[in-house]
């Protein structure tokens, strides 16, 4: 191989790897979300919302919200 070739295979690599990483990153927020929303839906449950509305205004199943309320955890990806 000559250097033009490791500099692009090199350059490629380096490319595939940030492009990982920023996929990484958006993973973790999106568990991130997922676990700050969860417990934003058991502290409004305890206020008085009921499961259907907090379904509706999340845009998930109500079945969901039960799971969330009751387990005290976030939901699986």
């Amino acid at each position: 191989m000559d250097e033009g070739t490791d500099t692009g295979l090199a350059a490629d690599r380096a490319a595939e790897g940030a492009a990982l990483r920023a996929l990484s990153r958006r993973v973790e927020d999106g568990d991130t979300a997922r676990a700050e929303r969860a417990e934003l839906i058991r502290r409004l449950y305890r206020t008085g919302w009921t499961q259907e509305a907090l379904a509706r205004e999340c845009g998930i199943k109500q079945q969901t919200v039960s799971r969330i309320v009751s387990s005290g955890s976030p939901p699986p990806v």
